[in-house]
């Protein structure tokens, strides 16, 4: 608990020091206390308890929503820059699907590594009983020879 306290003031700490305000951190850290209430929810309904899978769950949903959020603010923040109104560049739709995109892309990317991971794993075990069938079949002629 003091680890996600004192990481969630250091996200703020550097957020305020990104932005050169005080809002948008705020903003981002309103998204991260909302977080974990679906989950919670969700775990109170069903009646099971707070296990550590749970907590690593919780902690892997903080670092997401936290991402989107300041991929979101960071999106609407460039779009005011360059003359948009606030509320257009709030609600614009582009901010959702780039953040859904850069989320998409990580996961396929994510993916692609870990399916090759595996192939050349299945690989590696097919040649290797492909070395030991071999290495049985010299070892039996040489027995055989004798």
């Amino acid at each position: 608990l003091v680890a996600l306290i004192s990481g969630t003031l250091l996200v703020f700490a550097v957020l305020v020091l990104l932005y050169h305000r005080f809002m948008s951190p705020l903003v981002n850290m309103g998204s991260l206390l909302l977080a974990p209430l679906g989950g919670l929810i969700a775990l109170g309904l069903v009646g099971q308890p707070i296990s550590m899978p749970v907590f690593i769950g919780i902690l892997m949903l903080f670092g997401i929503v936290a991402k989107n959020s300041i991929l979101l603010i960071d999106f609407a923040i460039e779009e005011m820059a360059r003359g948009v109104p606030k509320f257009q560049a709030i609600m614009e739709a582009r901010a959702s699907e780039h953040s859904a995109r850069m989320v998409a892309m990580k996961s396929a990317t994510d993916n692609a590594k870990k399916f090759i991971k595996e192939l050349t794993l299945e690989y590696n075990k097919l040649r290797q009983g492909a070395i030991t069938s071999e290495l049985l079949e010299i070892t039996t002629a040489m027995k055989a020879m004798e």
